[in-house]
């Protein structure tokens, strides 16, 4: 039986995305004038806002990231609940206590405003945030490894980007690839090599159930 879930967060547990998008496009052109369309966007994606802002904006970065975060939570009203099966989900694996954590590549303050509307910020037993200078998901996945002291092949780390499968075997942990976003690269994720495969988030809570419920 798994001892341990890790989720990402923006397209895994909830449809996210276009907020995101959306927050970043408004905070760029109030501090530069450009406007960027959302692949340019996506394209500066890897470190925290923090990161992609300090790239995008300039000096202005800092103040940048105060208009982000401030857009990010008044757009964020519009997603108010988890992709479906995921609320149900997190409840099962708090009754059968088995301890779930999120990884992502978010800042700290975004990724609380989204756990905070989603009204899921206690399902989680630690939540790692990303690094203003890149992608570290592997390192942070480590981190609740050793926290939770339970073995990599006993953990799924659950993500919708390629990325995110191949941090998690960099980590040692079961790959599993959400994708039920309208945003993911089906292809992309299929060719990163996770071991297990969901287009469907019910159908995911549905498979996760099974792996953690004692027989």
């Amino acid at each position: 039986m798994l001892q341990g879930v890790i989720f990402d967060l923006d397209g895994t547990l909830a449809d996210t995305l276009d907020v995101c998008i959306e927050a970043f496009q408004y905070a760029i052109k109030a501090h530069t004038g450009d406007h960027l369309n959302p692949a340019e966007v996506v394209a500066l994606w890897g470190p925290t806002e923090e990161g992609v802002l300090r790239a995008a904006v300039g000096p202005e970065w800092e103040e940048s990231v105060e208009t982000f975060l401030s857009e990010y939570e008044r757009l964020h009203v519009s997603v108010p609940e988890p992709f479906p099966g995921i609320r149900p989900l997190l409840e099962h694996l708090r009754t059968v206590g088995i301890p779930a954590a999120v990884v992502t590549g978010k800042g700290p303050r975004s990724a609380q405003i989204s756990l905070e509307v989603l009204g899921i910020e206690d399902a989680f037993d630690a939540v790692e945030a990303g690094s203003i200078d890149g992608a570290i998901k592997a390192q942070k996945i480590s981190h609740i490894l050793e926290r939770w002291g339970v073995p990599p092949a006993a953990v799924v780390y659950i993500g919708d980007h390629p990325h995110d499968a191949i941090e998690a075997h960099k980590a040692g942990t079961i790959a599993v690839a959400a994708a039920w976003s309208d945003h993911t690269d089906v292809e992309a994720l299929r060719r990163s090599g996770p071991d297990e495969y969901f287009d469907s988030s019910r159908d995911f809570s549905a498979w996760l159930t099974s792996q953690t419920t004692p027989g």
